[in-house]
């Protein structure tokens, strides 16, 4: 059989495979640490299969001209060439190592000390006759030492073998498999072409490695861009949802800033609005609405009063039972939450709740009248937990009713003022509530403020301020004394003053954060730096009142805490 022509074959098509690879890394533009000693491999790979190639075209020929281009291409191109092969084929593996854990550099020396070997065995063979050309026919033959031009490369290969066996926890089934293929495929055919010289297989399979990896490296790629893709979807959603929870904590403390601002103008219905939102949520949920339908209606019932911000404050605070023309002015307040709200389309029914919730269901309600099912479900909700609420609840012209009057009232009204269904699930509500805790609560209760100043005449200035008030003031004129005050009293609020001798209000402001759960504390100070208003709100102090102290501001302060 002619090897020559089969070799001739087999190297162009090498040669071809080489050319294509290069050119597909090139177009990618893949410049990763591994990719370039890729591009080392397959450059090198090329002009051994060059050297190979024209070696085996002049092969046979006379003349000293095919004498020296043998030499040229046999000992210069093909063992040079194999030399840097050999090195490259090193670094690629440890490269992929190092993307993983960091590698000893000891084993990046061993392979330059195996490839200058490899390469210095090449140069000096003309010398040595470990290989050497016949010139009478310009033939390639292998001396007596043969075999020592092969250890070298025999030993790069192992080490390749070693590094993947001792960093494979490193690596995954298949990539151990492919970068196995690629240093195992390659041993393998030197070990064929160590005992045939005349069948040349190192290079194809140099070439067949190549395709191998590359192979892995598009799938590992694919894989990566998966994972990517996956990544920035998870990344993308982390994002939307938390810009969704930040909107609806937005919403929540907007729907309270204004459940605020209209309780405050009101001293009889603080909570009001809260505990009708309660009371909605549970009998939407009797009705079978899911939670995103409880949610709505408790944000509804939350607001369902927002247009009493339209009505005069004498009005709103007067006590007791309103004339004719002031109950036309507090039945306007249902049209005025509609157009405060109808703009907002976060929830849909969130204006409709305001407008209709003092309908009748016999028709005889206001602002329009409307009767039965055109009453939207929402508003006869609301309907039942404000009155339910209004009758539980001190109001200027009230004090709460007994449970059994309030039962009476809601029983009364199913069919004329409720929605029978709605009506008969509030009664049930009433019926389970054994020990009437569905009430407004506290409202009488005593609240204990503790001022901590070292000024007498604040002591006094603040008593007389909230002598008018259903507050219990105790007074301490130290930080010192103000904290064994607290060691044997709770208090609803704290004044502290923030300049006084021994502790600050701040070195106090520690110990209640370290020793008291949740305090309310108000500053007191002559001091009007802006720096010194922040660090008091880091603190988390509930307000900050610079001296003189006013009247009006001291009393809507205190108030306002304590609300909140």
């Amino acid at each position: 059989m002619d090897y020559k022509y089969i070799n001739l074959a087999t190297e162009t098509l090498s040669i071809l495979i080489c050319i294509i690879i290069y050119a597909y890394q090139k177009v990618g533009k893949k410049d990763s640490k591994s990719d370039k000693w890729l591009n080392c491999i397959i450059i090198s790979d090329f002009f051994m299969l060059i050297g190979d190639f024209c070696e085996n075209i002049i092969a046979g020929s006379s003349g000293q001209p095919g004498y020296f281009l043998m030499v040229f291409f046999t000992l210069i191109v093909y063992y040079i060439a194999s030399g840097f092969l050999l090195m490259s084929i090193m670094r690629w593996v440890l490269s992929f190592v190092e993307q993983r854990r960091k590698v000893s550099p000891w084993w990046i020396r061993l392979g330059w000390i195996f490839t200058s070997i490899q390469v210095i065995i090449s140069i000096t063979m003309p010398i040595t006759k470990f290989n050497y050309i016949d010139p009478s026919n310009n033939t390639y033959h292998r001396g007596d030492m043969f075999v020592i031009t092969q250890i070298f490369p025999y030993l790069v290969y192992f080490m390749a073998l070693i590094i993947l066996i001792k960093f494979s926890k490193n690596f995954n089934k298949k990539e151990l498999f492919y970068i196995g293929c690629f240093t195992i495929v390659p041993l393998m055919a030197e070990f064929v072409q160590l005992v045939s010289v005349r069948l040349l297989l190192m290079n194809v399979a140099v070439s067949v490695g190549l395709l191998i990896i590359v192979f892995f490296i598009q799938l590992q790629r694919e894989q990566e861009q998966e994972e990517q893709m996956k990544e920035r979807t998870i990344s993308e959603n982390k994002k939307l949802e938390n810009i969704s929870q930040r909107q609806e904590s937005l919403n929540s403390q907007l729907i309270d800033v204004l459940c605020g601002a209209v309780e405050a103008k009101d001293m009889y219905t603080r909570g009001h609005s809260m505990r009708v939102a309660q009371y909605a949520r549970e009998i939407m949920y009797r009705l079978g609405g899911d939670e995103v339908a409880q949610q709505e209606v408790y944000c509804i019932g939350i607001l369902h009063d927002v247009g009493k911000i339209s009505v005069r404050d004498e009005i709103i605070n007067k006590k007791g039972r309103l004339d004719d023309d002031e109950y036309e002015q507090i039945k306007l307040h249902t049209v005025a939450g509609y157009q405060i709200l109808k703009g907002v389309d976060l929830i849909p029914d969130l204006a409709i709740g305001a407008r209709w919730h003092h309908e009748r269901y016999d028709g005889s309600g206001y602002p329009n009248g409307l009767a039965g099912e055109n009453i939207p479900l929402i508003a006869r909700i609301i309907s039942v937990a404000d009155a339910y609420d209004a009758m539980t609840s001190n109001r200027s012209y009230h004090s709460i009713m007994p449970q059994n009057e309030v039962r009476e009232q809601i029983e009364k009204g199913k069919g004329t003022q409720f929605d029978p269904q709605i009506a008969q699930i509030m009664l049930d509500m009433i019926d389970e509530d054994l020990q009437y805790e569905m009430r407004q609560i506290n409202y009488n209760r005593i609240t204990n403020i503790l001022l901590i100043d070292d000024d007498p005449f604040i002591h006094d200035l603040v008593d007389n301020i909230l002598v008018d008030e259903s507050y219990v003031l105790s007074f301490a004129s130290s930080g010192e004394e103000g904290i064994e005050l607290m060691k044997e009293n709770k208090y609803d609020l704290i004044l502290l003053d923030m300049e006084m001798p021994g502790m600050n209000g701040f070195e106090v402001l520690e110990w209640i954060h370290s020793n008291v759960r949740r305090q309310k504390v108000i500053f007191l100070t002559g001091d009007k730096d802006i720096n010194t208003i922040k660090k008091s709100e880091e603190y988390g102090v509930a307000d900050y009142l610079t001296k003189p102290i006013k009247v009006r501001i001291l009393k809507e302060s205190i108030s306002s805490v304590l609300t909140h």
